[in-house]
């Protein structure tokens, strides 16, 4: 019998979805299933210049010139119990040489141990002033992650410590637009991005001024819709796009600054920030993958609006197969930000301007959407593997196992426009296809701005205006809210009895089989899939997915070709690397690699492997998972253990020179969204164990297999060389452009001195 690769691949987590084809050839039936674009619904940009923004019309110092406060949001978590680095900051403030004009204003909670003489069973606030530490308030514990207990601090801060200048610093891990920041250890909660917009608002009945800068030091939060939520509170914005070391910003020199120039604006302590930022991880050797922004949040209202115009052009031209696939296969070679695979996670988080970039043949609105990028960001320091990187990035959905990340994206989202392409990828990563896509444009133009109308104005008992998201509470039923918000009031009874039957008749109209058949399955008609697509699993005649099946041709190239609707539809090819034990029992997965030969013109595709591979330096292979691909490098993440501990081994190549780069180890993003703050360094002694995914040839079953220990000496490294002698197994991986896969069977090939030899296994 044939080997196949399918078990050990659902091992790595990869969906077998053959989708590649779509559909065989084109059928009348099909074609009337497929939306034409003359029927779908039409999103409204009548307002698509226009953004519903609440500022300050006039504003005052609220202290005597030259007085700065830095209210800090120091929610611990795993970064102060498991490794004191709040306390560490802590310790840099206090190190500031400076005078009583500045200070810092803390507030500390959200972990489980602090190591500083400070307690993790209440809330605690901090005056740090002149080399001193003062406690100013203490509450019953609460959760950090609540937008409330943000709000409370802020609106405390503002009354008690009145300055000229004030800044916000929220820090603790970031996950991005959709995760938030600022994660509770305690809790498991996290701050949104729309709790802090309902915080920011609470806070403006107590202040005359915005504040002079907000920041981030935390990953992964400098994008485009942080910006829009920030606008209307700060006139800068300070943020990563990528990863922060754990050392995080440098407190010391951003104190002395200020002591040494009082009248600093949010423009020069912004520059300030970023300098000291990035010197402080040249320092550690962390520098590389750096990446720290400035933003001036007036400029910001144009971006959205040239992005708007932008994402208009890409989502009409979204129909077309042809652009629609180089589109994805052009954004995924842009820089993106965190996890960027299966085994460390996907933060789907890239550079705003390779979005635009990616798109830039579609949309003659290309350079005034780049124009106004570059405007808006004012300073940026970045590493040498994010040279291209532009200071905001946006959400994009890389990869998706469920459908919960749209339904936060929507409330933050900047282009309805944008919500509808993704959607549509979102969409087509969950069913395999578009051909019973429901282009939901149009509803999406009932969805009220959510810069303005998702809160509403309140008063405390003793009057002051208090915003609140009471109507669209994450607390309360998110469909609820949500329906309501684009259908206005309906019949709560008859919604409550029947959920689908209220909404999807609003949508969809009234459906005789659905109210008559008691059987009948809603969303099997919904996400019907056409009986002429491919059968997913693997059982069908792939015969529409390739012209040219999987084959040895006569130089010994092993390759195949594209038919031209699996061309239209593919967004990658790579390659899987199998290793056989001697006794052909056991089959250990040592990763993808796209060292192809690929011509996107003419759908042809061959081998370029010569059994090379990634290897530490006592010749044991690593499991190697591509990241990204630069202007001349690679990066990749191998999973291991260090110290008995799960963790991702990180490393750049220079396919030029051949040299390779060890940047550390991360542990990848939680199920939470934590996003593990990046640049961890291996310490000689340290001892690391190969990680690979296997399974049994004959048994079918999967496991965990682990390498031999290996001590790293400090001067350790990885190899690119070739592979012990021994069996292996060769294939290739199919990607369509919703990120689902067709897996080939596998050829054998034996390495021997150097040499690789290929057959096909019976």
């Amino acid at each position: 019998m044939k080997i196949k690769i399918v078990l050990g691949l659902l091992g790595i987590g990869v969906v077998l979805l053959t989708c590649l084809a779509l559909c065989s050839d084109d059928t009348e039936e099909t074609e009337e299933k497929k939306p034409k674009s003359e029927n779908a619904s039409v999103i409204d940009a009548s307002d698509i210049t226009q953004i519903a923004r609440t500022k300050r019309e006039n504003t005052v110092p609220m202290g005597e010139e030259g007085t700065w406060n830095i209210f800090v949001y120091l929610c611990g978590t795993d970064l102060e119990s498991d490794g004191g680095m709040a306390s560490g900051d802590i310790d840099e403030m206090l190190a500031v040489s400076g005078n009583s004009n500045v200070k810092f204003i803390v507030q500390t909670g959200g972990t489980k141990k602090w190591t500083k003489n400070i307690s993790s069973k209440q809330i605690e606030r901090y005056e740090i002033c002149n080399g001193k530490m003062t406690l100013a308030d203490t509450l019953e514990n609460g959760n950090m992650g609540d937008g409330d207990v943000l709000s409370d601090f802020l609106r405390w801060g503002a009354k008690n410590y009145p300055a000229a200048k004030n800044g916000l610093v929220l820090w603790n891990h970031g996950g991005g637009s959709v995760s938030g920041v600022c994660f509770d250890e305690t809790t498991d909660d996290s701050l949104s991005l729309r709790e802090i917009d309902a915080a920011l608002y609470n806070t403006r009945s107590v202040m005359t001024d915005d504040y002079e800068f907000i920041g981030f030091d935390a990953c992964l939060m400098g994008s485009i819709e942080a910006a829009s939520i920030l606008a209307s509170h700060s006139r800068y914005m300070i943020a990563s796009e990528e990863l922060e070391p754990g050392a995080g910003w440098d407190y010391t020199a951003i104190g002395n600054y200020l002591c040494k120039n009082a009248d600093a604006d949010g423009y020069s302590l912004g520059k300030e920030i970023c300098d000291s930022y990035y010197n402080a991880c040249k320092s550690d050797n962390d520098d590389g993958m750096a990446t720290l922004s400035l933003i001036d949040l007036s400029k910001i209202d144009n971006v959205i609006v040239k992005f708007r115009q932008f994402s208009e052009e890409l989502y009409n031209n979204a129909d077309n197969d042809d652009k629609l696939s180089e589109y994805i296969r052009k954004i995924r070679k842009e820089e993106s930000y965190g996890g960027n695979s299966f085994w460390e996670g996907y933060s789907n988080m890239v550079d705003l301007k390779g979005a635009v970039n990616a798109g830039k043949e579609y949309s003659s609105l290309y350079d005034d959407a780049i124009k106004a990028v570059d405007e808006a960001v004012v300073y940026m320091r970045n590493g040498k593997y994010h040279e291209k990187s532009c200071g905001l990035s946006v959400y994009y959905p890389l990869k998706v196992d469920e459908s919960a990340e749209l339904k936060v994206f929507k409330d933050i989202c900047v282009s309805t426009h944008y919500l509808a392409f993704v959607d549509k990828i979102i969409y087509g990563a969950l069913k395999g296809t578009l051909d019973t896509y429901h282009d939901v444009a149009g509803i999406l133009n009932s969805l009220i701005d959510w810069t303005s109308d998702f809160f509403d104005l309140e008063e405390t008992e003793d009057g002051e205006e208090y915003y609140s998201y009471d109507e669209y509470d994450e607390s309360d039923d998110d469909d609820e809210s949500f329906w309501d918000i684009l259908f206005g009031d309906y019949d709560e009874e008859e919604y409550d009895a029947d959920d689908d039957e209220s909404i999807w008749d609003i949508i969809f109209g009234p459906d005789e089989e659905y109210e008559d058949d008691e059987n009948y399955d809603f969303w099997e008609d919904f996400f019907d899939d056409s009986d002429d697509c491919i059968d997913r699993n693997m059982n069908g005649d792939f015969d529409a997915v390739f012209d040219e099946q999987p084959s040895f041709d006569n130089e010994g190239n092993y390759g195949f070709r594209l038919s031209e609707k699996s061309l239209n539809n593919s967004q990658s090819v790579s390659s899987f690397v199998y290793m056989i034990s001697d006794d052909m029992e056991k089959a250990i997965d040592l990763g993808i690699t796209s060292d192809l030969i690929v011509d996107w013109e003419t759908g042809k595709v061959k081998d370029n492997f010569d059994g090379s591979w990634f290897c530490l330096d006592d010749g044991q292979p690593l499991a190697v998972y591509l990241l990204e691909e630069g202007n001349g490098y690679d990066i990749f993440t191998s999973p291991v253990m260090v110290n008995g501990e799960e963790t991702n081994l990180r490393f750049s190549w220079n396919y030029n020179s051949g040299k390779i780069d060890l940047l550390g180890i991360w542990d990848g993003i939680e199920k939470s969204g934590i996003c593990s703050r990046g640049g961890e360094k291996l310490n000689p002694g340290d001892v690391i164990v190969p990680l690979y995914n296997a399974f049994n040839i004959d048994t079918d079953k999967e496991y965990q297999f682990k390498g031999d220990n290996y001590t790293f000496s400090g001067k350790s490294r990885v190899q690119f060389d070739y592979l012990p002698d021994g069996g292996y197994l060769y294939g290739f991986i199919l990607e369509d452009i919703f990120s689902n896969t067709y897996v080939t069977d596998a050829v054998y090939f034996e390495i021997a001195d150097d040499e690789i030899y290929y057959s096909n296994i019976e």
